[in-house]
């Protein structure tokens, strides 16, 4: 039987995403397009900002052309295989990756407004 657990967590840590969590367990895109599978409606995203793939040996980042870059433990990076424990900004957001603690693992709804 497959565990159903994600194979990553993203846990927001600034921002629009700060005290939420995005179950990472197969390839995903972020950015402010309702298209991409975790949108947040910040502006200094780009539409399609990153795609984000889980493997065996880390997390996939692989930056989709945005303008402000896509950093790795404050490296800026095109692709990169990210560890847990490891710091991913996309501009001014900002998150940690994580393992999940349980196969019930609760969600964050993945679109995100911006604040009035």
């Amino acid at each position: 039987m497959d565990d159903p657990s994600p194979v990553y967590v993203l846990r927001g840590v600034s921002g629009l995403v700060f005290g939420r969590t995005f179950a990472i367990d197969q390839p995903m895109t972020v950015g402010r397009l309702p298209v991409c599978d975790i949108t947040i409606q910040e502006a200094t995203l780009s539409r399609c900002h990153v795609r984000l793939s889980p493997t065996a040996e880390g997390m996939l980042v692989q930056d989709l052309g945005s303008t402000n870059g896509t950093y790795v433990n404050g490296q800026r990076v095109s692709q990169w295989i990210a560890r847990v424990g490891d710091e991913l900004r996309l501009d001014c957001i900002r998150f940690l990756i994580e393992r999940p603690l349980s196969r019930a693992l609760p969600t964050a709804s993945s679109r995100l407004a911006a604040p009035h």
